[in-house]
């Protein structure tokens, strides 16, 4: 399927990549914040609504993200048991939180 690129003001880009009827990839470059997290919310709630379950999160791109951002990746474990979601190539940084607010135990991290 085709890629769909949305952008948010503050330059937040998040190419989704539909692989089949249950998965999806997100690219996501910029910050993750309180000003750019609706976008993303937005994306999530779509992919959610057309079926998809399993999330591939491109994280190589996230310069910043801060609890909001990671509220929003979550929220998508606790829409049931068959939704996975998996950060690959997180930054340093981006690692480092998701290890220090232990979501690297909920999230699996590639």
């Amino acid at each position: 399927m085709p890629e769909d690129s949305h952008r948010d003001r503050r330059e937040l880009e998040i190419v989704v990549d539909v692989r089949d009827d249950a998965s999806a990839r997100l690219r996501i470059v910029g910050e993750v914040d309180v000003v750019t997290v609706q976008s993303l919310e937005d994306v999530l709630s779509r992919l959610l609504r057309s079926g998809i379950r399993h999330f591939s999160i491109d994280a190589a791109g996230i310069a910043f993200i801060d609890s909001t951002g990671l509220r929003s990746l979550l929220t998508l474990t606790r829409f049931g048991r068959d939704v996975e979601v998996v950060v690959q190539s997180p930054t340093r940084a981006v690692r480092h939180l998701l290890e220090v607010t232990c979501l690297d135990s909920v999230l699996q991290l590639e």
